[in-house]
C-alpha cells in the first residue's frame, strides 16, 4: 500500500473536543509557544526552540505537506495545541507515534483523543496489524494516555533512545487489531 498517498486522503480527523488537520505556516506563533517551553520537550529528543525562525524552519523541513503529521486543534479557534505524527513500518505492517502537546492543555483529555484517532486511522482505513509507542520511565502521564487507547504495557527496552546526548530506558506499549477498543 502507499501510505503517504492513503494519508493525503485524510487530512482532516474529527474527534470530540479537537481536530486533527494538516499544517499550516499559519501555525507557527502556536507552535513555537509550546514549543519552547522546555517542561514540555523535557522527555523529547530535541531541544526546546529559541526563536520562532527556528520553528519555521523545521515546520517547513517537517510539518508542511507531510501527511504524517497532524497538528492538534481546538475546533471552535482552530488553535493549534500541538502535533501527533504516524511512523509506518510497512515491512511489519506497523506504526508508532510521536507527539507533543501546550502545557496549558495537559490532562484534559485531548492527548487520548488524538492518539486514539491515529490509531483507529491505523487500524481501519491504512489496515495496518499493530500499534506501539514508547516513554521515558520519568514521564508515566504517557503510558496512561497509552493504557486509556487500549494499549498494553509490554516491556521496558533499555537505553534505547538518545535524548539531548543521554541513553535513556523506554517503556513500550503495543496494541494490535484484534485487541478489544477501549470505552472512551
Amino acid at each position: 500500500m502507499d501510505y503517504e498517498f492513503e494519508l493525503r486522503n485524510y487530512p482532516r480527523l474529527e474527534g470530540k473536543d479537537i481536530v486533527l488537520r494538516r499544517f499550516t505556516l499559519g501555525d507557527a506563533g502556536d507552535v513555537f509557544e509550546y514549543a519552547s517551553d522546555p517542561e514540555v520537550t523535557e522527555h523529547l529528543t530535541w531541544a526546546p526552540h529559541g526563536h520562532i525562525e527556528d520553528t519555521i524552519s523545521i515546520m517547513k523541513k517537517l510539518f508542511l505537506n507531510n501527511p504524517y503529521m497532524y497538528a492538534i486543534t481546538l475546533p471552535e479557534s482552530d488553535k493549534c495545541i500541538g502535533s501527533i505524527d504516524i511512523r509506518i513500518v510497512e515491512k511489519h505492517n506497523y506504526a508508532s507515534f510521536g507527539f507533543c502537546l501546550a502545557r496549558p492543555y495537559w490532562g484534559r483529555g485531548y492527548m487520548t483523543q488524538a492518539l486514539e484517532l491515529i490509531i483507529e486511522l491505523s487500524f481501519q482505513k491504512l489496515g495496518l496489524h499493530r500499534m506501539e509507542g514508547y516513554h521515558s520511565p520519568e514521564n508515566p502521564a504517557v503510558g496512561r494516555i497509552m493504557e486509556k487507547c487500549g494499549m498494553v504495557r509490554e516491556g521496558l527496552t533499555r537505553q534505547s533512545a538518545l535524548v539531548k546526548g543521554e541513553y535513556r530506558d523506554e517503556i513500550i506499549y503495543g496494541r494490535v487489531v484484534t485487541d478489544p477498543a477501549p470505552v472512551i
